[in-house]
């Protein structure tokens, strides 16, 4: 049996009106990967806070090499070789990738920063752990995925002895989740790290780690060997019942004009070969690698990135460039969650705030001087979170406070709230979150659009969730459009081979 590397003992976390964490053990041992998953709000987030010195527990204790400790804060268990990569990524966007890796600790030369030694240092890690990234680039002009493998260096920059993993495949398409994999391999078995491995990706527990524990409502419900449990049983402890709900798909006849027909279109400095069709009353998916171009193409077509030409009609009326921007396009009936949760908020501000913006200009009792009452703005806040089963203390709780799926329920329950909603773009609306939550959000999808006719545009780098949800699939290459799949002629090895480029 390996030495344990790690052990919390007792832990719990009691907030007002809330026991986050309640009397939790664990142990981590050396060379081995150890899975914690559970729903959103399990207790995963506050575990990986009380580890890191984030917060500090009400009761329990923590030993680090059979040595207790009490980090105060985050550089605290950092200077103790305690590691974490977090799901939302945390990084200077004006900065390079190598300026980033070596933040707050680079290397310096007479009193002032050495550029030149803290870019060799970025890439020499990165050639030690065999990756190849464009470390000269701003991190803002990165996709999610290239900024993703970014943050996982920086950790590595700091020479953990005990690293724990929040989400780390969620931003990564399905070309560059087996070598991630890989790369955790040759942490654990070539570099000897302990690592926690935090994911709602269930497959991945069962491909990479050797221990599994669940965690419900703050407390251990299952912890096991991997080769001891299996799929069924980790998600029956999760979900605290045998199966998950399916999903309904109700194959509809199309009639009439597109809401949206979208052709080709001139950004980001060249012309793009788009075609497609969103359609009232259906599911359309955007698939491809990352990189391939999906997110950048909803962000032109939300105003969020500038376009010189353009083919886009809406209800029937031709757009201009200039007519593209978001409120416009809210006014127009278009709304857009983005791949990012933390674009999609107001980080400082509470929960009940966050909801609220969309809709002051609905609830003004006195549109001229600006006034509001808040019994009506508080009650439809309440309204909207219990409607989208959001888990929180209260609704004047911080929005970060909240775990990543839940302030994914905000931003989703909020954005189809807006009246004269007819179109909805929800891009990587399921990074992160829990098996249970995301057929949550499957069904919520489908009856968007089969209940509500509202046509729903669904992006994912996850093919599998696709082709359970969507009527209408297009894959992306290189910016471009380069196939469409009906449902009734769904194949995931067609798809997977034309994002790949090696075609049908």
């Amino acid at each position: 049996m390996s030495e344990v590397a790690f052990e919390v003992v007792n832990l719990s976390k009691q907030y007002p009106g809330t026991l986050a964490l309640s009397d939790f053990s664990l142990k981590i041992y050396d060379k081995k990967v150890h899975a914690v998953v559970g729903e959103n709000g399990a207790g995963k987030s506050t575990l990986c806070k009380l580890i890191t010195g984030n917060i500090q527990p009400t009761t329990g204790e923590m030993y680090l090499n059979g040595n207790k400790v009490v980090f105060k804060s985050p550089a605290d268990s950092l200077k103790s070789g305690v590691c974490m990569l977090y799901q939302e990524r945390d990084m200077v966007p004006t900065f390079t990738g190598a300026e980033n890796i070596c933040l707050g600790s680079e290397p310096s030369k007479a009193g002032f920063i050495n550029f030149r030694e803290a870019r060799k240092k970025a890439y020499d890690l990165a050639k030690e752990l065999g990756v190849d990234l464009p470390l000269d680039v701003p991190i803002a002009n990165l996709s999610a995925g290239t900024q993703q493998m970014i943050e996982i260096l920086r950790a590595f920059y700091h020479k953990p002895i005990f690293m724990i993993l929040d989400e780390p495949t969620a931003s990564l398409g399905e070309g560059e989740i087996e070598p991630f994999l890989q790369f955790v391999k040759r942490a654990r078995d070539d570099m000897g790290l302990p690592i926690i491995y935090i994911t709602h990706k269930l497959e991945e527990v069962f491909q990479i780690a050797d221990q599994v524990t669940v965690l419900t409502d703050g407390k251990l419900t299952l912890s096991k060997q991997v080769t001891d449990t299996n799929l069924k049983e980790v998600v029956a402890a999760m979900i605290r019942q045998a199966e998950l709900e399916p999903v309904d798909v109700k194959l509809q006849s199309v009639s009439g004009d597109p809401i949206l027909s979208v052709g080709p279109c001139t950004y980001d400095g060249y012309e793009h070969k788009l075609g497609f069709n969103l359609y009232q009353g259906q599911v359309t998916g955007f698939y491809g690698l990352v990189g391939s171009g999906r997110t950048e193409c909803v962000e032109m077509l939300y105003g969020l990135r500038r376009s010189e030409k353009i083919d886009i009609t809406f209800q029937g009326n031709k757009l201009t460039p200039k007519e593209l921007y978001p409120e416009g396009n809210i006014k127009r009936g278009l709304i857009l969650t983005p791949e990012i949760r933390a674009h999609g908020v107001f980080i400082k501000q509470t929960i009940e705030e966050n909801i609220n913006i969309l809709f002051l200009n609905e609830k003004y009792t006195a549109p001229l001087l600006r006034w509001v009452k808040k019994s009506p703005l508080r009650a439809f806040v309440y309204q909207i979170v219990e409607k989208h089963n959001v888990k929180l203390a209260n609704v004047d709780q911080g929005i970060l406070e909240l775990s990543g799926g839940n302030m994914q329920k905000v931003i989703i329950g909020r954005s189809i709230e807006i009246e004269n909603n007819k179109i909805v773009v929800l891009d990587e609306p399921t990074n992160g979150i829990d098996i249970g939550a995301k057929f949550e959000i499957y069904r919520k999808i489908r009856k968007l659009a089969e209940d509500q006719n509202r046509a729903v545009l669904f992006v994912s780098s996850e093919i599998n969730e696709l082709l359970t949800v969507c009527d209408q699939i297009y894959v992306f290459v290189d910016g471009d459009i380069v196939g469409m799949f009906k449902r009734d002629e769904f194949s995931k090895m067609d798809i997977l081979n034309l994002a790949l480029g090696r075609g049908v």
